[in-house]
């Protein structure tokens, strides 16, 4: 059996590699200004994309972090809302909003692939809370996870097929 995950889920786990990553590039980006910084494109052109990524992220994270909270303390397994459209709504809010968005503001490459390192610590990571859900909600959470998208909140138009098979319990 899996040890309980927390409401963080693999949160922490995340943080601490995107957060030392983003210092270092912070850092480096700071003592090569003219090799790292981002000058192809103009600065208030980095500062409307950020604001804009910002704009769809904090709400996505918002709203997925409150329905998440709810669901947890009732110990149900959550499909509905956000969570219909993807399995991780509140990683997503981090990896493809804010974190991109917040990194355009200090106009650096080596910031931006923060985002790159956090998506990678979340596929690595992810695997212990996906088999929490299994080990914890069973069926009813593969049946969601062959359903519903990871990350991206894509159409079944360009989602993989569903691997998944349906055996008759009798």
């Amino acid at each position: 059996m899996t040890k309980k995950m927390g409401l963080g889920g693999i949160g922490l786990k995340l943080a601490v590699p995107s957060v030392m990553y983003f210092l270092i590039a912070g850092l480096l980006t700071l003592f090569f200004p003219k090799i790292l910084q981002i000058t192809s494109i103009p600065h208030w052109t980095l500062m409307r994309i950020g604001i804009i990524l910002l704009a769809m992220g904090i709400p996505m994270l918002v709203i997925s972090a409150a329905t998440v909270s709810v669901s947890f303390r009732k110990g149900k397994l959550l499909t509905t809302g956000i969570y219909s459209r993807s399995r991780n709504p509140l990683y997503a809010a981090w990896i493809l909003f804010i974190i991109p968005g917040l990194s355009l503001f200090f106009k650096s490459w080596p910031v931006l692939g923060t985002t790159l390192i956090t998506y990678i610590s979340f596929k690595v990571f992810i695997k212990n809370e996906y088999l929490y859900l299994k080990e914890t909600f069973g069926e009813e959470y593969l049946d969601y996870a062959a359903r519903v998208n990871e990350l991206l909140p894509l159409p079944k138009l360009f989602r993989k097929k569903s691997t998944r098979i349906h055996h008759d319990p009798k």
